[in-house]
């Protein structure tokens, strides 16, 4: 029953693929359009780059300011997430910039970036880190916040310090709110490297 079902939502997602790429070489060859071109011809694109040599190169770059960027947002918003969840004072001192800056446009920032990183690789890898950290940040604290308060206070009553604590406690139970917040940003880092070329 269950492989049945597979077996149907594989063929429903052909089928609505095909679906969208029919409709997109009609209406392409049907208007002529720069900005919907057929799917022909960006095939026929992509295959001159690649015999040219132009279009692995190019895609590494790419996907190496991605990675970088979305490793550094996800290494530090991790960091500044627990921080902020554990102690109440960096809270404090961080929450105002966080939200501000997590409910601000971020291509707001993309002049400032050029502006102090240049037109290179320094601010591509900016952008990405803008568009994913403050997820991460605000799911890591929230995660961190929802811990059982029973679960720390036995840790205490035990003598178990700060850093068992938060190695043995904190960190686990807040780990579905972390990685979700991690699965947020990648999605904050394709919309992100969708738009760098701006930079």
């Amino acid at each position: 029953m269950r492989l049945s079902h597979m077996k149907n939502s594989f063929s429903t997602n052909v089928l609505s693929i095909l679906s969208l790429a029919a409709v997109w070489e009609i209406t392409g060859r049907l208007f002529d359009s720069v900005l919907i071109p057929p799917l022909t011809k960006i095939g026929a694109a992509w295959y001159k780059l690649l015999l040219g040599g132009k279009l692995l190169p190019n895609l590494a770059a790419s996907l190496g300011t991605m990675v970088v960027g979305f490793v550094l947002a996800v290494i530090i918003g991790i960091v500044v997430g627990l921080l902020m969840g554990r102690f109440r004072a960096v809270e404090h001192f961080l929450d105002l910039y966080v939200n501000s800056l997590m409910s601000a446009p971020t291509t707001a920032f993309v002049p400032v970036l050029i502006l102090w990183f240049g037109l290179g690789v320094q601010s591509r890898i900016a952008v990405v880190f803008l568009f994913a950290v403050f997820v991460v940040i605000i799911n890591t604290m929230t995660g961190v916040k929802q811990v059982d308060n029973v679960l720390l206070e036995m840790a205490r009553s035990f003598g178990a310090r700060e850093k068992e604590t938060f190695v043995k406690i904190i960190l686990p139970a807040a780990m579905p709110a972390i990685m979700a917040g991690v699965r947020l940003a990648m999605g904050a880092r394709s919309r992100a490297s969708s738009r760098r070329r701006c930079c």
